[in-house]
């Protein structure tokens, strides 16, 4: 999914681009390998990521009908996934509320919403996660001295700490829910996420990484611009350039290595496509 995301990102479908095959090969497995139910897993971070893939497959024209109708059952089995709370979990529903997965299934109802599929469903589930995240603390802290705290439970605020990978998940679903720039929470996150920025590949957080450019993108102005330039530098000069491995990057140790280089690739590649793919949902 993950891999798709990066091929689709810049440019390629099974029709078009050098790429076409690895596209074609891709959405035929993902078609394979989805189950009745809609889902490819039991958690939910993998659903969130292929349910992205095939809605933007989709959107890009990919596959005909039967892409079409996959994403819709992804979607569907990742809005019944939802907490009543209105944030998800690796399994769900349930009474545990994680900000990592809700990001993700954010982004892919996101994907799908903008390719038109269960428009109004995925409308009304993201009121309701707006809902929540006003209401608890950390992040409903929207007034002009705000902290732009996150989190990764409800139960652990602080766990979305400044610079932290849970911090720019929740700016960014704050911003896909319809949060304006201006917000002073969102302000406030943004101080926190270039306040930290990295400096070197080795040991880098490269969830965080991916997220901080999807959030920054986003937010625009002085934030985007100091973070985009170091980071950038860093990844590009991080890239390998020797034998098999050109073209991919190395693991870190950081929570994407059991995706091993296809994920660390995938991530980072997309992380560099922001700029054609992502267009700003903000005003």
């Amino acid at each position: 999914g993950a891999a798709l995301l990066a091929f689709l990102g810049a440019g390629h479908t099974d029709k078009v681009g050098k790429w076409k095959v690895n596209v074609k090969s891709a959405v035929a497995w993902l078609l394979t390998a989805q189950r009745p139910n809609g889902s490819w897993d039991a958690r939910n971070y993998a659903n969130g990521i292929c349910t992205m893939a095939i809605a933007e497959a989709a959107g890009m024209g990919c596959g005909g009908s039967e892409v079409k109708k996959s994403a819709e059952m992804a979607v569907d089995y990742l809005l019944k996934q939802q907490n009543d709370s209105g944030c998800f979990d690796y399994t769900g529903p349930s009474k545990r509320d994680d900000m990592s997965v809700t990001g993700w299934c954010v982004m892919a109802l996101k994907s799908a919403m903008i390719s038109g599929i269960k428009e109004k469903e995925i409308k009304a589930a993201f009121h309701k996660c707006g809902d929540f995240l006003d209401k608890t603390k950390g992040t409903d802290d929207n007034n002009s001295t705000s902290k732009g705290i996150a989190w990764y439970t409800p139960d652990s605020v602080g766990t979305g700490a400044p610079g932290g990978a849970c911090q720019a998940i929740a700016m960014l679903v704050r911003q896909y829910l319809g949060w304006e720039r201006t917000a002073p929470w969102l302000n406030a996150a943004a101080d926190g996420q270039i306040s930290k920025i990295p400096a070197a590949y080795a040991g880098v957080d490269v969830y965080r990484v991916y997220y901080s450019f999807l959030a920054l993108f986003q937010q625009g102005g002085n934030h985007w611009t100091a973070w985009n330039e170091p980071v950038s530098k860093m990844v590009v000069a991080a890239q390998r350039q020797d034998g098999d491995f050109r073209g991919s990057w190395d693991k870190t140790g950081c929570h994407v290595d059991q995706g091993g280089r296809v994920l660390y690739t995938a991530f980072l590649c997309l992380s560099l496509e922001i700029y054609y793919r992502y267009k700003s949902v903000m005003k």
